[in-house]
């Protein structure tokens, strides 16, 4: 994984990322306010929204190369981005991908590799197949955002939550660091 804060001079905040061939680039801007506006909030849940009422954030992702698991850079460099915009969070959030083909998990496949668990179906009978992606504000031990597509039983949706939850143990103090080496 390769972090860089600060990328982009016109943003207030932003960060580039990449998680194997995968690269984003995200932006974040300066709160704005909504005018008449008390329900619209387009913030990930990190974001202490009781500090901006009627306020927007802008945050924008641009997946400059898709080489799998762009859904979990993306959520990531955002929550980065925010941090270096000194946006007032929870926590940064973490997230990872799994590819599951039938009883095999690969934790950040590649775009490759995505495209094999999502056609297992057609291939064999195999019920476990699919991607999943999860995302947790790790410093409240909150799930921020839980994707799953295709077709897994409830014994491995189990298990492959509990490496999801580990890698992200793992990927956390590598982000913390990032946001620490930028002071």
């Amino acid at each position: 994984m390769f972090i860089k804060l600060g990328v982009v001079s016109q943003a207030k905040g932003s960060a580039y990322i990449e998680v194997g061939q995968t690269k984003v680039l995200c932006s974040a801007f300066d709160p704005r306010q909504i005018p008449n506006q008390y329900d619209y909030i387009t913030v990930a849940i990190s974001f202490l929204q009781d500090e901006f009422p009627n306020f927007q954030v802008d945050v924008y992702a641009l997946v400059l190369y898709n080489g799998g698991s762009a859904l979990s850079a993306a959520i990531m460099g955002a929550s980065l981005a925010l941090a270096n915009a000194n946006v007032p969070m929870y926590g940064i959030v973490s997230a990872v991908t799994a590819g599951i083909y039938d009883d095999c998990v690969i934790l950040d496949p590649t775009d490759y590799e995505e495209s094999l668990c999502l056609a297992a179906i057609k291939k064999s009978k195999t019920i476990n197949h699919g991607i999943v992606m999860h995302a947790i504000l790790l410093r409240h031990d909150q799930i921020s955002e839980h994707f799953l597509v295709e077709s897994l039983d409830l014994n491995r949706i189990y298990s492959t939550i509990n490496k999801l939850n580990r890698a992200v143990t793992e990927i956390y103090p590598i982000l913390q660091q990032t946001l620490i080496n930028q002071l």
